[in-house]
């Protein structure tokens, strides 16, 4: 993950997609209480680092638009 230049794909099973997301945003576990990221299958969640801020962004969760052929 110290490599900035590239994107990075992580693929997941639907239930340790929750993981990864808190894990990325930085909540610890025992602060995230019942919280659930479930995605559809074939989805795709888009994580996003700032360079300039450090800020950390969930900016797509499960997106199924690449399924149906339609692009946001």
């Amino acid at each position: 993950m110290a490599d900035r230049s590239h994107d990075h794909v992580v693929v997941t099973h639907g239930y340790a997609q929750t993981f990864v997301i808190t894990a990325w945003l930085q909540i610890p576990v025992e602060a995230a209480g019942f919280v659930s990221f479930a995605p559809k299958p074939g989805s795709i969640t888009h994580l996003r680092h700032d360079d300039s801020w450090r800020n950390r962004t969930l900016v797509d969760l499960a997106d199924t638009g690449h399924l149906s052929g339609r692009r946001p």
